[in-house]
């Protein structure tokens, strides 16, 4: 998988993702088999092989793929490159053809990085709760 980090105005992140087919073909592989009960013309509901099935639904089924596949690959990465994104995370340029790599934009807001003190050290003047 490659990433690649770049920042953007007002503390935003812009990270694009290249994911493996690989990495992608779970989703796949399950959201054909729920296609696979859907009606395909001239052949039963459930019965028609599974390339008619993949012919037939193509882009829908590679769309949804990519909706699945997305949240997971992108938290995954962040967490990989050490980023943890406040808000929601805006997903674009999402490019994806079976058996090629997976491609996608997401933007987002990083959380700040700040020091606590140390509450150890600090002294009550007063006896009280």
């Amino acid at each position: 998988m490659k990433v690649e980090i770049s920042d953007l105005d007002g503390g935003r992140k812009q990270v694009r993702i290249e994911a493996d087919w690989r990495d992608v073909e779970p989703d796949y592989e399950d959201l054909l088999s729920e296609y696979a009960k859907l009606p395909v013309p001239g052949f039963r509901s459930g019965k028609a092989p599974r390339s008619m099935v993949e012919k037939h639904y193509e882009r829908p089924l590679l769309d949804d793929t990519a909706a699945r596949s997305v949240r997971r690959i992108s938290r995954r990465s962040l967490e990989s490159e050490g980023i943890t994104a406040t808000g929601p995370i805006a997903i674009t340029e999402i490019s994806i053809e079976r058996g090629e790599p997976f491609n996608f934009t997401a933007e987002f807001t990083e959380l700040p990085g700040f020091e606590l003190p140390d509450y150890g050290s600090i002294s009550l003047e007063a006896e009280s709760d």
